[in-house]
């Protein structure tokens, strides 16, 4: 069952709407797009420790490649390497990107709505205006990483590494951050309400009223 899904996602990568919207001017990015994205359906699913459950598109390194406003909706991508992959207005609602090495991608308003991304490696990644509606951020290392305007309504940002974000003007609102380390972020103008603070490292961090955290 597992397979057929993964199989199916991979098919799809490959449909004429996966490069919608390519100009004659963008031709050096479509071939680049467009290799990578073959380096995905070429992929065969590798079982961890011979369990199903384990399912991912194994030993597959997307790292600077160009998959910028692909749609990848529930990608099985855990473990994967996207580190300084451009993934600028991607598609990523529900994707499975545990694990998932992110240092440094771009993610400009690419939608991570209700995406698995525990324990990921977000450091120095630009998620600037990116929806991140709901989106599980447990542990995830967010270093340096770049929230600005980000939707993160009801994130889960528990224990996640956020020192020296920019989360100016972003949306937090009902977002768990509880043990979070927010030292030296930059929370100006960022909307807290009902947000869970309990335990979470605010020293050196700019609070929303312009007030620097202890």
């Amino acid at each position: 069952m597992i397979q057929k899904s993964i199989a199916a996602f991979l098919a799809s990568l490959l449909m004429v709407g996966t490069f919608s919207s390519v100009t004659a001017t963008d031709v050096m990015l479509y071939r680049s797009k467009k290799a990578c994205l073959k380096m995905v359906r070429a992929a065969k699913p590798t079982f961890l420790f011979g369990t199903q459950d384990k399912a991912i598109i194994g030993a597959l390194s997307l790292s600077d490649c160009n998959l910028s406003a692909v749609y990848l909706e529930g990608a099985p991508l855990y473990w994967a390497n996207l580190s300084q992959a451009n993934l600028v207005g991607a598609d990523l609602k529900s994707a499975n990107l545990r694990f998932a090495n992110l240092s440094g991608a771009r993610l400009t308003g690419a939608d991570l709505s209700f995406a698995n991304m525990s324990r990921a490696d977000l450091s120095y990644a630009n998620l600037a205006s990116a929806d991140m509606t709901g989106v599980n951020l447990y542990f995830a290392n967010l270093t340096l990483a770049e929230l600005q305007n980000a939707n993160l309504y009801g994130a889960n940002l528990m224990g996640a590494d956020l020192s020296n974000a920019n989360l100016l003007n972003a949306d937090l609102y009902g977002a768990n951050l509880v043990g979070a380390d927010l030292s030296n972020a930059n929370l100006l103008n960022a909307v807290l309400t009902f947000a869970n603070l309990e335990g979470a490292i605010l020293t050196g961090a700019t609070l929303p009223d312009g007030s620097i955290g202890e």
